[in-house]
């Protein structure tokens, strides 16, 4: 069973569509909707916008339906010089806090600089850079350039950013992408990818850009383009479920 995670119904309209045989259950607070992608065994879940909703929500379902792998998508905003245009796809290769640290007058401190883990696994300490499954990565990427070339699309692999605080003016993105060398941003994947870690499931990570980290106008987004490819990567991807998780 394959778990897809989406922060909000406005991107998942498409991947319902495209389930059968669906069922709502509860999956402790959140509620889940069981059904079939290609033959495929889907949990699909709305985690809520932030870290902290999207931390429970991962922790309901991966300790209650047990899943193979968690696809996570939804949208994002890309950092400025990084091949990124509005509708174009970007494909995490690792999760990095953006803002846990400490702000001092010499700059920031991230985790490893003040000397606290913020997770460990199999006795792997883990600061603000998370990894993801790098095999999954690369067979995912693989097809999803095959899949979006032909559509003018561009795919953009690279460390994806998490805050609590969305950059909302061009200087504050420039800072964020210098110091993370992150290819976008969002709210949820580092928390994702927190418990993940922790159970030892695989996660790949997708989001379409819906803006750029400029200064914010809001007149520039386009969320529903953004919503859309990103749920047509998630569903070529199931659709070829059995050839990508070999990679697993």
């Amino acid at each position: 069973m394959i778990a897809l995670l989406a922060a909000t119904e406005i991107e998942t309209a498409l991947v319902r569509e495209a389930m059968t045989g669906t069922a709502t259950a509860r999956c402790g607070r959140f509620d889940l909707t069981k059904g079939r992608i290609s033959g495929q065994l889907i949990s699909l879940l709305h985690t809520g916008i932030g870290k902290v909703n999207a931390a429970l929500a991962t922790e309901a379902i991966l300790s209650q339906r047990k899943p193979t792998a968690v696809i996570l998508f939804g949208c994002g905003g890309a950092y400025l010089d990084r091949g990124l245009q509005i509708g174009d796809v970007a494909l995490a290769t690792d999760e990095i806090y953006g803002d846990e640290g400490v702000v001092t007058p010499d700059g920031f401190l991230d985790m490893q600089k003040i000397g606290f883990p913020l997770c460990s696994n199999d006795d792997v300490s883990f600061y603000n850079h998370l990894p993801l499954h790098q095999e999954l990565h690369a067979e995912a990427r693989a097809r999803l350039r095959a899949f979006l070339s032909p559509q003018g699309k561009s795919l953009a692999p690279g460390p994806f950013v998490t805050v609590s605080s969305c950059s909302g003016t061009a200087e504050l993105g420039r800072i964020l992408a210098e110091r993370t060398e992150g290819v976008c941003e969002s709210m949820e994947g580092a928390a994702v990818n927190h418990v993940c870690l922790q159970y030892g499931v695989p996660l790949l990570e997708l989001r379409g850009i819906s803006n750029l980290t400029e200064d914010r106008d809001p007149e520039r987004w386009d969320i529903p383009a953004a919503s859309d490819i990103a749920q047509q990567c998630v569903l070529e991807l199931v659709n070829d479920w059995a050839n990508v998780e070999k990679a697993l």
